[in-house]
Parts: structure tokens; C-alpha cells; sequence
């Protein structure tokens, strides 16, 4: 009887995967994965998860601290839109895979417990799926990042104001962090985020209004690394600076989509500086082979190491521990890797030396 649970919780978990592969590959390829994300709004209704009303006041009221005009600031419905559709399209995705997830850990720990003799391509095949279910839950989430570019905007945005102000508390102390560090990582993720945007969401456009794009992107990027450079060196002015810069970037990511400010502009050019004394690369695009061997690299080493953990001869409790904690330590390292996603390439842009010149001369 437990070692016909044990097969079907291994073929169950399998199957399940595969199915759900050949329905999500498709919009992963299309950059359409946007889930209804009925599990979030469920637990939002029953009070199991927080709404973010909270969250968006306190942004709000942060940056209005920091001399943003009222008619400046973004909309709270809207913030809190995108960030609720974020939150809720996430909680489907994590919900998605945690049923195969869950399928074969019970595998694990019925092999574990119960000591049923097993051969070594079944171990192989035990661990490699419970990684793959990781890695295909990452996977999916960084697809729904390229999929609503800007909802993933507005949350960089949030987290750097967050940052930045370190939570409303100067004297917030985080371990293992300094404060520069914490928002010079966030403005990083940001920038990282604007570029993106420009690169995806104009993607049906004509190639002039994508270089236009592209290079008001990077101006404002440039604005964010020159002033987070000199708050870094003490400018406290530089905080209004950047207030108004990411309530602006907020205001734009948030509208709707079917405006007309929201397809063509990133933020307000008028709070840009022309001259930012910063002048570093553009985002270069991510290569799909290094992201596809970093993701089968993460698998090697977390099945290899599972491997090694299933031919231990520790008691079952014991052994179950280590099964717990070895597969926590390979999710957090693969949130700590920040691999590329591993997508088809951009499409060459035969038209962009063309268009480069009404670009620069917009500005």
C-alpha cells in the first residue's frame, strides 16, 4: 500500500508538470502570462493576506514628505491595483507549482521514512523533479514580470522608496545590510526595470517610438544613478530628487494602459536633468543559454546533493529534517543567483540606426 502511494505521487507529480508545461510554455514564449490570480483575491476576501491599502498610503504619504506636490503624486486606486494584480497573479503562480512541489517531497519523505529500497535513477529522478518544480515556479514568476511590465515597475518603484527611506524610520537598522546598500540595490532593480519596460511594452510599435522610448528609459535611469550616487556621498537634497522621480515613474506605470501617456512617456521629462553627470551602459539583453545553464546547474547541484542526503544512514526524523532544510537552502539560493530568464532573444531591430536620430533630437 505505501509504496503504491509512493509510485503515484511520483507519476502523479511528473504528469502534472508536464501538463501544466504545455499550457504555460506558450505564453511564456508570447510573453502573455498573466494569471487571474483567483487564489490571492480568495484570501484577500477571507482576510488570509493583507491588502496593500496600507502600503500604498504609507508610499504616498513618504513621498509627499519629501516635497511632491499633491496634484504630483500617483493615484492611490491605481497604485493599489497594480499591486494588488501583482500580488494575486503571484500567489497563482506559487500555487500552481506547489501541488507537484508537494507530490514529490511526500515521495521523498515516504522513501526516507519507510526505507523503500529504491534504484539510483529513481533517486536521480526524485530529487530532479522537486528542483525542477523550483525552478519552474522562478521561471514562471519572471515571466509574469516580463508579462505586466508594469506592474513589476510600480513594485520596484514602492521597494526603492521603501528603501530609500528606509521604511519611514531613519534609525531602522537591517542586519547584513548598510542603507546604501539596501537602496542602491533597490534604484538598481528599478532602472533594471524601466529598461525593461521600454524594451518590452512598445514591442508592436514602430521602431521610431521604440527608440524614443528606449532613450527616455535611459535617461531617466541616468537620473536615478546620479542622484542615488550622490545621496550615497551625503547630498541629502538628493531625496527630493529622487521623490519626484519615482512618484512620477509611479504616476505613469499606474495609469492605464489605455492611455495615451502610458504607451509613450516613463515619467515627466520636465523633472529630468539634462545633464546628470552619469553616463553608464544601456541594459544589455539577457543571453537564453546562460540562463538555461545556470537554472540545469542549480538542478545538478541541489539533486546531487539530495542524492547524497537519501544514502545517509541517519535516523528517518533526522533524515526528514535535513530534507526540509536542504530543500529551503536551494530556494534561497535561487532567489540569491538572480538568473536571467532564459527567453527567446529580442528580435533584431534592423531600423534602429534610423531611428536613433529623431530619438536624440526629441531631446
Amino acid at each position: 500500500m505505501v509504496k503504491n502511494v509512493f509510485v503515484w505521487c511520483v507519476i502523479g507529480s511528473a504528469l502534472y508538470m508536464l501538463m501544466t508545461l504545455t499550457f504555460v510554455v506558450p505564453r511564456w514564449v508570447d510573453r502573455k502570462r498573466v494569471p487571474h490570480g483567483w487564489p490571492g483575491r480568495l484570501a484577500l476576501r477571507l482576510k488570509l493576506m493583507k491588502p496593500r491599502r496600507s502600503r500604498v498610503v504609507r508610499v504616498r504619504q513618504l513621498l509627499s514628505e519629501h516635497r511632491v506636490a499633491e496634484a504630483d503624486l500617483p493615484s492611490a486606486e491605481r497604485l493599489e491595483k497594480r499591486v494588488t494584480d501583482l500580488t494575486c497573479s503571484l500567489a497563482s503562480i506559487y500555487l500552481l507549482w506547489l501541488l507537484p512541489f508537494l507530490g514529490v517531497l511526500a515521495a521523498i519523505m515516504i522513501m526516507v521514512n519507510t526505507r523503500i529500497s529504491t534504484s539510483f535513477w529513481m533517486l536521480v529522478l526524485l530529487w530532479s523533479l522537486l528542483t525542477s518544480a523550483l525552478v519552474l515556479a522562478d521561471v514562471d514568476r519572471r515571466s509574469l514580470h516580463r508579462s505586466v511590465p508594469h506592474e513589476h515597475t510600480v513594485h520596484m518603484a514602492i521597494r526603492a522608496w521603501e528603501a530609500i527611506t528606509s521604511h519611514g524610520s531613519p534609525d531602522r537598522e537591517v542586519r547584513g545590510h548598510t542603507r546604501n546598500s539596501a537602496f542602491c540595490d533597490a534604484i538598481g532593480d528599478l532602472c533594471d526595470a524601466l529598461e525593461r519596460q521600454a524594451e518590452l511594452e512598445p514591442r508592436r510599435t514602430d521602431p521610431v517610438q521604440r527608440s524614443r522610448i528606449r532613450h527616455h528609459a535611459h535617461e531617466i535611469v541616468r537620473n536615478l544613478h546620479a542622484a542615488k550616487i550622490r545621496l550615497a556621498e551625503g547630498d541629502q537634497d538628493q531625496l527630493a530628487a529622487l521623490a519626484q522621480i519615482i512618484a512620477s515613474v509611479l504616476t505613469y506605470a499606474s495609469a492605464p494602459t489605455n492611455a495615451l501617456a502610458s504607451s509613450t512617456r516613463l515619467a515627466d521629462e520636465n523633472i529630468l536633468s539634462p545633464n546628470p553627470d552619469w553616463d553608464g551602459p544601456h541594459l544589455q539583453p539577457n543571453s537564453p543559454a546562460l540562463g538555461a545553464l545556470g537554472y540545469a546547474l542549480f538542478i545538478c547541484i541541489v539533486a546531487g546533493a539530495g542524492y547524497l542526503l537519501s544514502l545517509t544512514n541517519f535516523p528517518e526524523a533526522i533524515t526528514s529534517v535535513l530534507v526540509v532544510l536542504a530543500v529551503g537552502a536551494g530556494h534561497a539560493l535561487l532567489r540569491r543567483m538572480r538568473l536571467p530568464f532564459p527567453s527567446l532573444p529580442s528580435s533584431p531591430q534592423p531600423e534602429a540606426g534610423t531611428a536613433d536620430s529623431p530619438c536624440h533630437s526629441a531631446h
